[in-house]
């Protein structure tokens, strides 16, 4: 599955899940901007996906950090074939911080619900 059709998949369980409204972002003049914004019940967040051992460039890890800092929740949304790994920045430990799941339908319940539980 490459990008764009994972990002479709997240997206369309997310408004499955939330009925939220999904923003898809394409600026070209705006590098590093994560690639998906998310808003439902009040509440909102940036998503940057990779697919594979993909990593976000330094320029999007700044970007993240950026929103971040302004009190937005930005994760990195990561398909490695039946998992789901989410990636986020912490404030709070100025660390990078994951959990993995077990697909799709779990990640995006772990998002909209502010929980996410990392084994």
């Amino acid at each position: 599955m490459n990008e764009s059709q994972f990002k479709k998949k997240v997206n369309d369980e997310f408004k499955k899940q939330a009925g939220g409204l999904v923003f898809n972002i394409s600026e070209r003049y705006h590098s590093g901007i994560p690639d998906t914004y998310w808003a439902w019940d009040s509440w909102s967040c940036w998503i940057e996906y990779k697919v594979g051992y993909n990593k976000p460039s330094e320029l999007q890890k700044k970007k993240i950090k950026d929103l971040s800092y302004q009190l937005m929740d930005c994760y990195i949304v990561t398909s490695l074939g039946d998992e789901v790994v989410i990636g986020w920045w912490s404030d709070e430990t100025g660390e990078w911080g994951s959990c993995r799941t077990e697909g799709i339908g779990q990640a995006v319940k772990y998002i909209i619900e502010g929980e996410l539980r990392c084994s």
